[in-house]
């Protein structure tokens, strides 16, 4: 089994992966879900050493769409990284990133009709998509409880 392509879901909610094939987990995500079998939390372990990194927790509105992502990067009980989520008539997002739960936007990404998708960075300049969330998994990745 390699990559992200062979997942295993125990019976716990719980994503097991192996991504070189030598038997050993190389990344573990449990999953939570509220009484309407919704995400309601991630914690996410990218060592595969049951020692979990990252926990995210989900809000959702009364259609089913994620509203609220906060997240946990030190597993310390308080969240340090918020991501809001608005939807317009036509399903269209608008994503606030709050980098540091400070409550100030410090990216906005937006979708338009034909889902081409443009970051603003509120910080400093627009930004390719690609560079924002490949800073975006770095920083989490970096965040690692040490």
């Amino acid at each position: 089994m390699s990559g992200f392509s062979e997942e295993i879901l125990d019976e716990i909610n719980k994503l097991v992966f192996d991504e070189n094939d030598d038997g050993l987990l190389d990344k573990i995500v449990q999953v939570d879900r509220n009484d309407l079998g919704q995400i309601s939390k991630v914690i996410l372990d990218f060592e595969g050493d049951n020692i979990p990194d990252i926990a995210v927790y989900f809000e959702y509105d009364s259609l089913g769409r994620v509203i609220t992502k906060s997240l946990d990067t030190n597993l310390d009980n308080s969240i340090n990284k918020i991501i809001k989520y608005q939807y317009d008539d036509n399903g269209n997002y608008t994503i606030f990133y709050d980098d540091n739960a400070d409550g100030k936007t410090d990216f906005i990404e937006k979708t338009d009709d034909q889902g081409n998708v443009r970051i603003h960075d509120v910080r400093s300049k627009t930004q390719k998509f690609s560079e924002i969330i490949k800073d975006f998994v770095s920083e989490l990745k970096s965040l690692k409880r040490k």
